[in-house]
This record gives structure tokens, sequence and C-alpha cells, in this order.
């Protein structure tokens, strides 16, 4: 379990490294595309608590297989829930800043999401 994790941690930190290198890149040099100027706060939590959440699966990956899917369909639930609060929360208090904010978000989730379904499904 600590070498997948370890495999993951890895992976995943590089992964971050390159969307905060083009995140950092888009707000500098290309400032009419919209990135909330909060994205590196965004990406900080994604990452810790992907980090956090894989850590979890794992441990329910290895101890009880037979109820895996039904812990990842419920972490899924839960996380999504988590995040449309935050958006909502966020676009309540700084109405002027809620549409970058909201887009920058999801398109990391999509992208920590997609990377985090990649190493699950290679987990044997």
């Amino acid at each position: 379990m600590k070498k997948d994790f370890v495999n993951f941690f890895k992976g995943f930190s590089l992964f971050v490294a390159i969307i905060t290198l083009v995140s950092f890149a888009l707000e500098r040099w290309l400032p009419e595309v919209k990135i909330s100027g909060y994205w590196i706060w965004i990406l900080l939590f994604l990452y810790a608590f992907t980090l956090f959440l894989y850590w979890q699966l794992l441990k329910e990956f290895r101890s009880r297989l037979s109820r895996f899917s039904n812990t990842l369909m419920l972490v899924n639930f839960g996380k999504m829930m988590l995040y449309v609060l935050i958006i909502g929360v966020f676009s309540w208090f700084n109405r002027p800043e809620a549409p970058s904010f909201a887009i920058t978000f999801l398109i990391y989730y999509a992208l920590i999401t997609f990377f985090e379904i990649r190493k699950l499904l290679s987990l044997k």
C-alpha cells in the first residue's frame, strides 16, 4: 500500500506542478484568459484533499475490495457536494470574482479527477 501511495504522490506532484506552471504562464502572459486570482489556493486545497482521500481509498482498497466501489462512489459524491458548497460560499461573498473562480475550480477538479481515476484503475 505504501508503494502505491508513494508512486501516486510522485506522479500527482509532478502533474500538479505542470498545472501550476501552465496556470502561472496563463496569468502572466495571457491576461485575457480569466483565470481566478485565487488559483494557487484552489490548487493547493485540491492537491492536499486529493492526497488525503487517495490514502483513505487505498486503505479501503487493500482491506475490503468488495466494498471499494461503493466507497469510491460515496467519496466522489461527497467531494462534489463539498466542492459545490465551496464554490457557492465563495460566489456568495465575492460576486465579481465568482465566474472565474468557479471555472478555474471546475477545470482543476476535472484534471485532478482524471489523473486520480487513471491511477485508481491501474491498481491491482
